[in-house]
């Protein structure tokens, strides 16, 4: 079965991709977390956010005590 993604989360996870080195700037995680309210089971969007907080802790930009529970959350 095929799942129908609302075409303005799309836009918005596209826009998080578009010419971002290592996608960890505050406008990626604004369009990551715009696609998941315009539509909260884009999956690939939830594992984009899992990994924008993962990269986070591993290149020392947050802390891993913070960022990596909410990898967490988004992944699961």
């Amino acid at each position: 079965r095929v799942r129908r993604i609302d075409p303005k989360a799309q836009e918005a996870f596209l826009k998080s991709r578009y010419n971002q080195k290592f996608h960890l700037d505050s406008e990626t995680l604004a369009n990551l977390k715009l696609a998941i309210q315009l539509d909260p089971g884009y999956a690939e969007a939830h594992a984009a956010l899992a990994t924008f907080y993962t990269n986070r802790a591993r290149l020392e930009l947050g802390s891993p005590q913070d960022s990596y529970p909410i990898a967490k959350a988004f992944a699961l």
